[in-house]
């Protein structure tokens, strides 16, 4: 399982699953590696999880992110979304943070391209390679290279699925973000689907499972295992 390491213990004490890093992992370059798996595009998320997944050998299968969503319900009876900032959406600047740190290693090693901006990023920019806080509205805007990255798509996704349930439920919602299909992530669980806007105050959690599809990624890009 690949997720941030702050649900690593969680996920190998609780959910007996084996996980890249966690709570535990001194492992510095084992938490930038899965701080980039989530910062790249799926590309770049792909040509690390191949290496990880043990050159076809079934060894990782899975990537899990958590988000939590603020709701709110206007005078208009229509709600809005937005990110809490409680999961993902608020710790994506430290997985570009500690990933950057690494850029020349990347670099070296093919994974990341000077050359090509929205390939790269480092531990100077941190975070301003995918988005800036609008000094209009003070909240989080994404980048061209932030809305690629696999983190971005991989909550973003999920979200949309809630604002979907929530529509199918019969309230009406307009969320603050797009979203399209991941090309090689497919969602296994979404745990949360089905909470109730007011059920924790307007915050709600939800915990995203994707499976990794390496056959789409060899056929795509002519890569092996």
């Amino acid at each position: 399982m690949v997720a941030w390491w702050d649900y690593g213990d969680w996920l190998s004490d609780i959910g007996n699953v084996t996980t890249l890093c966690d709570n535990t992992t001194y492992n510095s370059t084992q938490i930038a590696n899965v701080g980039y798996i989530m910062m790249g595009n799926e590309n770049q998320s792909m040509q690390m999880l191949n290496v990880y997944n043990g050159y076809g050998l079934g060894r990782v299968n899975y990537i899990l992110v958590y988000l939590v969503l603020d709701i709110t319900e206007p005078s208009s009876g229509v709600y809005s979304a937005g990110p809490a900032g409680y999961g993902d959406e608020g710790k994506f600047e430290w997985m570009a943070a500690i990933s950057g740190t690494y850029e020349t290693w990347y670099e070296q090693n093919g994974y990341m391209n000077a050359s090509i901006p929205e390939d790269s990023w480092s531990a100077a920019t941190d975070a301003a390679a995918f988005g800036n806080v609008s000094s209009t509205t003070n909240q989080w805007v994404w980048s061209d290279q932030g809305e690629n990255c696999t983190i971005n798509e991989l909550m973003y996704y999920a979200a949309v699925q809630y604002c979907n349930e929530l529509t199918n439920s019969g309230l009406s919602i307009t969320p603050s973000w797009t979203a399209t299909a991941p090309t090689y992530f497919a969602p296994v669980e979404i745990a949360g689907l089905s909470t109730s806007p007011g059920q924790y105050g307007g915050l709600v959690p939800l915990v995203a499972i994707y499976s990794i599809n390496y056959t789409e990624y060899y056929l795509d890009t002519g890569a092996v295992p």
